[in-house]
């Protein structure tokens, strides 16, 4: 039996029937952010936070990590997809 928090966020990979018993083989991580996105992205803790915009290398869902291109530097580093177009540097 599937838990609410192993499905949260994940979206039908094929049609399904009212009434239907999901498995987890129904269901798929949707993709929240693209290749090519420019995203807001956050670092720091409960004390200080900062954010900053940056260029998705990647498709990636919630909980994946991702590279993500610095706009101004075009330096690469890597980030956790925690939102829709939202991801942070651990």
């Amino acid at each position: 039996m599937l838990k609410i928090e192993a499905v949260e966020g994940m979206q039908a990979a094929r049609y399904i029937s009212a009434g239907q018993v999901l498995t987890y083989s129904d269901l798929k991580k949707e993709n929240v952010v693209k290749r090519g996105q420019i995203v807001k992205v956050l670092a720091g803790n409960k004390a200080i936070e900062v954010s900053m915009s940056g260029q998705v290398e990647e498709t990636g869902a919630i909980g994946d990590i991702v590279r993500i291109k610095n706009i101004d530097s075009q330096k690469m580093f890597a980030a956790r997809v925690v939102d829709r177009g939202v991801v942070r540097i651990e």
